[in-house]
């Protein structure tokens, strides 16, 4: 299972795990001081069930947004 991204806006991206909105990528407005840029935020109604490979993928992505 592969996941799917959708930019809503400069601070937004919708997470997509089987068609399912499982969360948002997230960039806040105010800075949080000793946070990263962006981070994971978890639809908790979506039901989804992640894989390890789908974790990964989603770890790798914001690991790399925010170099």
């Amino acid at each position: 299972m592969s996941l799917e991204l959708k930019q809503i806006d400069s601070n937004n991206i919708e997470v997509y795990s089987n068609m399912k909105l499982a969360g948002n990528i997230i960039k806040p407005d105010i800075p949080v001081p000793h946070a990263r840029k962006w981070f994971f935020k978890p639809n908790h109604d979506c039901g989804c069930v992640w894989t390890d490979i789908s974790l990964i993928e989603l770890g790798t992505t914001i690991q790399n947004m925010n170099k």
